[in-house]
């Protein structure tokens, strides 16, 4: 059962894979001095509930074009193809000469990236990007095929990104991560009305239910689904799926919010 979600922080779970898009992130970044930018991410993440992983490189294939190397398969098992792992982050405002992107991956590697960062292991470094608004060699963006999202990547309107020892020219980077970290939301019901338990310390925020069926997908909306109440008080780790709520020496009681989500029309492919 997909399910996507919007913000950079979330998760779902039951007998379903679980697809959800962290998105709306944004943050701006100024040093002394330095002009304004802004930087804006959104994430795909996919995971079965109660799992170890996410985004696991053996249970998903890739969203990525032929020119991006990748961990993962390119082709489905099956007849359908479902949600694919996938991070696209675009930057905004006044270019400053240079710009360096480091990204720490605590608990996960990466499997694809683009363009190739200097990175290894738990880490994607974009160092010495140069950074414009206009495009200043039509011949430095790849070619990928129309259908592609890399298109719609690049109508966002983000600023044109190159290393400054050359390669290619992009309006976006993007990577895909397997992760090991649990979901910490729980999603009961059915067959048309679920129910949405936030067990994380932070709201849910744009979430899209998607649940398979005989004509296709069915899809929910939910604006917002808010955490437990005192879970951001709560110390150790985040309550797992399928546990009773309790509160340790030390720690806040924790009374869980649950949410309706009702489900409408199918998604449209």
């Amino acid at each position: 059962m997909p399910v996507t979600l919007g913000k950079r922080t979330a998760t779902l779970s039951r007998l379903w894979p679980l697809f959800f898009v962290l998105g709306s992130f944004s943050m701006r970044v100024r040093a002394d001095d330095a002009p304004v930018m802004e930087v804006h991410e959104w994430s795909v993440w996919v995971g079965e509930p109660q799992a170890k992983g996410v985004n696991s490189v053996a249970a998903y294939i890739s969203a990525m074009p032929g020119l991006v190397e990748t961990d993962r398969s390119r082709r489905p098992e099956t007849g359908k193809p479902g949600p694919s792992p996938l991070t696209v982050m675009t930057l905004y405002g006044q270019p400053p000469k240079v710009v360096d992107i480091d990204l720490k991956i605590p608990a996960g590697r990466p499997v694809a990236q683009w363009p190739k960062s200097e990175g290894k292991s738990n880490r994607l470094r974009w160092l010495d990007l140069k950074v414009s608004k206009e495009l200043t060699n039509q011949e430095g963006i790849a070619t990928v095929p129309e259908s592609h999202w890399f298109h719609q990547a690049r109508e966002l309107g983000g600023l044109y990104l190159q290393f400054k020892k050359g390669g290619r020219i992009e309006r976006f980077l993007t990577y895909d991560l397997e992760l090991q970290t649990t979901l910490p939301v729980r999603l009961d019901g059915g067959p048309d009305q679920y129910k949405i338990a936030n067990l994380g310390k932070h709201k849910l925020h744009d979430i899209l239910l998607i649940v398979p069926d005989e004509a296709g997908r069915r899809i929910g909306w939910l604006d917002v689904a808010n955490p437990a109440d005192g879970a951001a008080a709560a110390s150790g780790n985040p309550q797992q799926p399928g546990q009773p709520n309790a509160a340790g020496a030390g720690q806040a009681a924790v009374k869980e919010t649950v949410t309706d989500i009702s489900l409408s029309g199918h998604l449209k492919t």
